[in-house]
């Protein structure tokens, strides 16, 4: 799934930027990517809310985007689940069989 990767990578991704905005006194890079938690977060707030920001936005486009699973079709359900196809097969003759001997209201879809 798309969105739970996108998730992963917005809230970490504070973790990586502050470091590189907020080196230590000997400014060495690697330092600082090893040692981002000792560094101070209230000078880049600001990051950690953007991150959320994109997050978010990114959990709305998707929901926004989704489309709806099932498409209901009469004739495509009874083509596929109905009397006269389950009638065809042994494995169909045993379905309605199984609903039958189980008192069943209904062997297979109605119209």
């Amino acid at each position: 799934m798309f969105i739970p990767h996108l998730l992963f990578i917005t809230l970490k991704l504070h973790h990586y930027l502050i470091p590189l905005f907020n080196h230590p006194i000997n400014k060495n890079p690697y330092f600082c990517w090893l040692n981002y938690k000792n560094h101070n977060y209230k000078k880049f707030g600001v990051v950690i809310y953007i991150c959320i920001f994109i997050a978010i936005l990114s959990i709305i486009v998707y929901i926004l985007h989704m489309s709806q699973t099932y498409q209901p079709n009469k004739r495509k359900r009874a083509k596929t689940h109905g009397f006269l196809v389950r009638a065809k097969t042994p494995g169909g003759k045993k379905v309605t069989q199984a609903r039958r001997q189980k008192g069943r209201a209904k062997v297979s879809i109605a119209k």
